[in-house]
């Protein structure tokens, strides 16, 4: 991995939408470079797309930058996930211990299926 690299990940119709090439094409007028480290594409209309793409810099102020701009198209840091994923789950165990006293069990319970619902909405 090089000095000044981040990695970004974006979801969403990626391709029906011009997202993903909105994002190329920021990061080239901006002289920077990127390597698509995953992607998977939805089959179906109404399946999402998913990209990892690693954005290249020459100096941290010119990869802060290109992310700025990237952050506007709704990439995301993969750190800025799992704050979410944190901040929503703390919220939901906050109202959980407001609402029924004890059942520590259940309540813990409840906190992994809401956390897999947030990582993979599809799931059951």
């Amino acid at each position: 991995m090089k000095k000044f690299t981040k990695e970004i990940e974006v979801r969403g119709h990626l391709i029906d939408s011009l997202i993903l090439t909105k994002i190329f094409d920021n990061i080239m007028d901006l002289n920077g470079k990127f390597e698509v480290t995953k992607i998977k594409i939805g089959k179906m209309k109404t399946d999402e797309s998913f990209a990892k793409i690693r954005v290249i810099g020459n100096n941290q102020k010119h990869l802060d930058e290109i992310l700025g701009i990237l952050y506007r198209t709704g990439a995301t840091l993969k750190l800025q996930r799992f704050v979410k994923l944190r901040s929503a789950l703390k919220n939901t165990n906050d109202i959980l211990d407001k609402a029924i006293y004890g059942h520590r069990d259940a309540k813990s319970h409840i906190l992994q299926v809401v956390s897999k619902w947030i990582k993979n909405p599809k799931s059951s």
